[in-house]
């Protein structure tokens, strides 16, 4: 890639925790850029993200959605704006446990959008597993799936 990778820590050779952090800093930092110019889109990537989260649960509250992708709920709340300015989904007052809510409903220009971009990301994320045995691919979703759930068990814990 085109990219040139500096790194500002000395990963200890063999530990996992390292390696999990550095591939992650990697992850973040490049992902916004591979996104960029792997699609043609007028999505950002969050934008993307909160796409994808809605389409499978309308009744995500904007805390909710703070709380899967890490950002403020004003930031949130920001993004929903965005997307529905755009066409890609419509906000409406609903019920959610007999309480008010408002709900975000994923248009047919946001699925088709969706649909379209995640094509378009999935053709060049082919291209890099392409370099890993299915086997191995397999073990390492397994194991990070893994590790994602222990994490995930903590930050409950702080929360």
């Amino acid at each position: 890639y085109k990219y040139k990778i500096i790194f500002t820590e000395k990963i200890i050779e063999n530990d996992l925790y390292s390696e999990i952090c550095e591939t992650a800093r990697l992850l973040d930092t490049y992902g916004t850029l591979m996104y960029k110019e792997n699609s043609d889109t007028d999505l950002e990537p969050r934008e993307y993200r909160i796409l994808r989260l809605l389409q499978n649960n309308a009744y995500l509250s904007q805390q909710d959605i703070s709380s899967v992708i890490l950002i403020t709920k004003a930031h949130a709340g920001f993004i929903l704006s965005s997307l529905e300015q755009k066409g890609y989904i419509e906000r409406k007052n609903g019920k959610k446990n007999g309480k008010a809510v408002k709900i975000s409903l994923v248009t047919q220009k946001g699925i088709d959008e969706y649909n379209r971009v995640t094509l378009q990301i999935e053709n060049f994320l082919t291209k890099i597993e392409n370099g890993i045995p299915p086997k191995r691919k397999q073990t390492m979703l397994k194991d990070l799936k893994k590790i994602r759930s222990e994490i995930e068990k903590y930050a409950g814990k702080l929360y």
